[in-house]
């Protein structure tokens, strides 16, 4: 499963893009560029019902 949202402002430069997606072994992977600074996570649910990132990584800068 697939979910992306891609919302642009009107007579603005503010965005905002985010993606997330449920591999088959449940573990979810999660991007999401926020004006230029992009960040990329993997998630994994534990035995006791919380979500651990498993795995993180930004690029770019935030532009204001």
């Amino acid at each position: 499963f697939t979910y992306a949202h891609d919302k642009m402002l009107v007579d603005s430069i503010d965005y905002v893009y985010t993606k997330s997606t449920i591999l088959p072994d449940g573990s979810i992977i999660w991007f999401e560029n926020n004006r230029g600074l992009k960040t990329s996570r993997v998630y994994k649910l534990r035995n006791d019902g919380y979500f651990e990132i498993v795995k993180e990584e930004k690029t770019g800068t935030f532009e204001y």
